[in-house]
């Protein structure tokens, strides 16, 4: 099975509730007890019983990469509340804030043709440097074409707690932890229009520009900005068309 790439951290722990420290103001931290009680999977297992230790400890990790899933599914869920929309996806604007890892989610068929336009880095991701700034461009099927959402990588916090059952094993959740309450929350954009900023930024501009000077045209299909990946070869920032080659 696939490791799952979150657009949050994620810690295993072995009880029902965790002691986290909680800073109260001039350097005082005191813990906080966070529960981990809130029911997320189960996975049972035909002859989970019979099975060796190993078999199980297998089943164990599957079940908690599965868990992952419908945690992330939890977390697209509160996005689509909490995120404020934000017209255009600021490079520049991000620089100037603490985090330095970001997660951008957009559909899965937008991800798809971003796989096919650049070698990923492995997993379900794809991902982006920009200066000191890192993106993993991520996809969750409950996204639609229309969605995108921006959230610093690290910004949020989930524990699980996996737990040995009959017949295979259940894992439970906490909430989910701001761990950064002052980078702001997350953004909801446009998915054209952030990817646009993302090719701009990054090193993949020069390659566009370039293009262009070239005689690279614009979109056949809206008009839109095309970037070149090699001779005769490009895509839309704007639309779903490419001349690119079919795997």
């Amino acid at each position: 099975m696939t490791h799952l790439r979150c657009p949050f951290i994620v810690k295993l722990v072995e009880s029902d509730a965790v002691s986290i420290p909680n800073d109260v103001g001039q350097g005082v931290m005191i813990p906080t007890q966070t529960p981990v009680d809130l029911p997320l999977y189960r996975r049972e297992v035909r002859g989970f019983r019979q099975m060796t230790p190993a078999q199980r400890a297998q089943s164990r990790r599957n079940a908690i990469e599965e868990a992952k899933l419908a945690s992330f599914e939890k977390f697209i869920l509160s996005l689509q509340i909490i995120a404020e929309y934000e017209p255009y996806l600021s490079v520049s604007a991000l620089d100037e804030k603490a985090p330095r890892r970001y997660a951008l989610l957009i559909s899965e068929a937008r991800w798809n043709r971003l796989r096919r336009q650049a070698a990923p880095t492995g997993g379900r991701s794809l991902r982006a440097r920009i200066g000191s700034l890192e993106f993993d461009i991520l996809t969750h099927p409950r996204l639609n074409a229309n969605e995108a959402y921006l959230v610093a990588a690290e910004k949020y916090l989930l524990y699980l707690r996996p737990k040995l059952a009959e017949n295979g094993y259940v894992v439970s959740r906490s909430e989910f932890i701001d761990r950064m309450p002052d980078s702001g929350p997350p953004l909801s954009m446009r998915p054209e229009r952030a990817l646009r900023e993302l090719f701009e930024a990054s090193q993949t501009a020069s390659t566009a520009v370039a293009g262009a000077e070239n005689g690279i045209n614009p979109c056949p299909e809206c008009g839109g900005k095309t970037v070149p990946l090699s001779p005769g070869a490009a895509f839309c920032l704007e639309c779903e068309w490419d001349n690119l080659k079919k795997l």
